[in-house]
C-alpha cells in the first residue's frame, strides 16, 4: 500500500496522524483517562481524612513500556516466624489449629 501512496499522501495521513492519532497508543490512552477518572471519582467520594484529594492524571496509568524490562522486584523472603505465622492463619480458616498447636 505504501508504494502506492504519493509523497503528499504520505504527508497528509502523518498530519492526520498529529491531530487525530490511531493505534495501539491511542487505545492505551483511551484506558488510562478511564483509569484516572474512575480513581478520581473515588477519591472524591471517599476523601482522606483531614486532607484534600490528590487527583490523578492519565500519565500515571499510561505504560510505559521500556521501563518495565528494567524493573525487577526483589523477591521477598520470609523468615522462619512470618512462615510459621501464614501456616496458623491458613490452619485457622480450615478449622485445623487444634492439631497443629498439640504438635
Amino acid at each position: 500500500m505504501l508504494k502506492d501512496l504519493t509523497s503528499s499522501q504520505v504527508t497528509e495521513w502523518l498530519a492526520y496522524d498529529e491531530l487525530d492519532p490511531v493505534g495501539k497508543w491511542r487505545d492505551e490512552l483511551m484506558i488510562a483517562s478511564l483509569e484516572s477518572l474512575i480513581v478520581n471519582i473515588v477519591r472524591q467520594l471517599y476523601p482522606p481524612k483531614g486532607r484534600k484529594p490528590e487527583f490523578t492524571s492519565p500519565n500515571e496509568f499510561m505504560i510505559k513500556w521500556g521501563e518495565i524490562a528494567d524493573q525487577k522486584p526483589e523477591p521477598k523472603v520470609q523468615s522462619p516466624e512470618e512462615m510459621a505465622q501464614a501456616l496458623r492463619g491458613l490452619a485457622a480458616v480450615m478449622g485445623t489449629r487444634d492439631k497443629i498447636e498439640k504438635k
